[in-house]
């Protein structure tokens, strides 16, 4: 059965951390990209989205992110077997530039996504510049993928339910909600409210598969490693792989938490 890993970053985040914190990979791009897809195949992952670290420096505004996105698009096709969803991104602090910059990452770089870490590009998951981003993107076709982190008031996952709901035409990956107790508690009430949102279960907290796909169905969910910034030369395989392959619950809902759901947010056919 395909596996799809709907959350990996590239970059580093060393600039925004506080002590102690990992910042990302010191090797050359052609180098740390073949030990990331070794990396998958020893995980048993298929391919993964990938998505630029969020805390990278911006001196210049808009060049930076700009030279961001041109490194995602770079990235991607250096290896799209194995990354064959790429998200740019863009600041919602640089008002009508980023608008222009969507445009770029659609027709230019061909990229696939927009994707946000808001608490660490200094804004709220509903300030109000992503509503004009949203219906760039509505009007692009683009998917949208946003961490909501509920630990974080910038990033609480009721403020990207509420856009989710805004522009139920868009459709939504959202990253790092199972992290805490607290934010699977509150997705055990909530999810089903946002259709077009799928929520990645990767992260420290555990949910119960079996219970969540008997209660909340299995569309709206996908699989997810977890924490991808480190450089990490001896992955192991995720626990949460074995969790959903060895669930009670039938091979057609462990298909879309693996990869039907991601296919599907991103308009791809095919899988297995």
């Amino acid at each position: 059965m395909e596996v799809i890993d709907a959350h990996q970053h590239i970059g580093d985040l060393s600039n925004i951390l506080g002590d102690g914190g990992f910042g990302g990979s010191s090797l050359g791009l052609q180098e740390e990209q073949q030990r990331r897809a070794a990396g998958l195949k020893a995980q048993g992952i298929d391919w993964a989205v990938i998505q630029p670290a969020h805390g990278y420096l911006k001196p210049d505004g808009i060049k930076d992110t700009m030279r961001v996105n041109d490194g995602m698009a770079e990235y991607r096709n250096m290896d799209p077997a194995h990354f064959g969803i790429v998200a740019g991104t863009v600041e919602p602090t640089h008002g009508e530039r980023s608008l222009e910059e969507i445009d770029r990452i659609k027709h230019e770089l061909k990229l696939d996504a927009v994707s946000w870490h808001h608490r660490f590009q200094g804004c709220f998951i509903d300030n109000v510049w992503m509503r004009p981003i949203l219906r760039k993107m509505s009007d692009l076709g683009m998917a949208a993928i946003f961490h909501t982190n509920s630990e974080s008031g910038l990033e609480a996952p009721w403020r990207l339910q509420k856009l989710a709901q805004e522009f139920p035409e868009v459709n939504f990956v959202a990253l790092d909600a199972f992290f805490t107790h607290g934010g699977t508690g509150y997705l055990e009430y909530l999810a089903e409210l946002t259709p077009n949102v799928v929520w990645d279960v990767g992260g420290p907290t555990r949910i119960e598969i079996d219970s969540w796909v008997k209660n909340h169905g299995s569309r709206n969910i996908t699989f997810a490693v977890g924490p991808s910034y480190a450089d990490r030369p001896d992955p192991k395989r995720p626990p949460i792989l074995d969790e959903i392959l060895d669930a009670n619950i039938s091979d057609d809902d462990k298909a879309n938490i693996l990869h039907r759901n991601i296919r599907r947010v991103f308009g791809l056919e095919g899988g297995n």
